[in-house]
């Protein structure tokens, strides 16, 4: 494939992806989790039970590197999971879009050493060998 053919599908894919970025209005960063926990009360039923009363809760980690939860009301789940889910994405998005970056990059770097090395066995270059 040639530069212009190939800058020009890597362009197209890059404004798809910065769309697909920019369609997401809302995100929330970390993980939606659902599991089980023993309330410690030695008469509550779970004392004796399996498992536990139900729990769901949001993990993530903060602007310092902490890691960091919050339980997460069942009238609250459905909205959470999805603006994890929509973070995610995001995430996934911005690989994309850095890797094509990447490409770009790489294309640009081997097209100018092309053109350096062609310059330079020109008839009118002072470098030519």
């Amino acid at each position: 494939m040639s530069i212009p053919t190939s800058l020009h599908t890597l362009h197209t894919r890059r404004l798809s992806l910065l769309s697909a970025i920019y369609a997401l209005n809302a995100m929330l960063p970390g993980s939606y989790n659902e599991g089980y926990r023993k309330c410690g009360k030695p008469n509550c039923w779970c004392a004796s039970a399996q498992q536990g009363h139900p729990l769901r809760y949001l993990t993530w980690l903060d602007e310092q590197g902490t890691s960091r939860s919050k339980s997460v009301r069942e009238a609250d789940a459905v909205w959470v999971k999805s603006m994890t889910d929509a973070y995610r994405t995001f995430r996934q998005l911005r690989r994309e879009l850095l890797s094509i970056d990447k490409e770009i990059k790489n294309i640009v770097d081997t097209h100018a050493k092309d053109m350096v090395a062609k310059t330079r066995q020109s008839k009118d270059s002072p470098w030519k060998k």
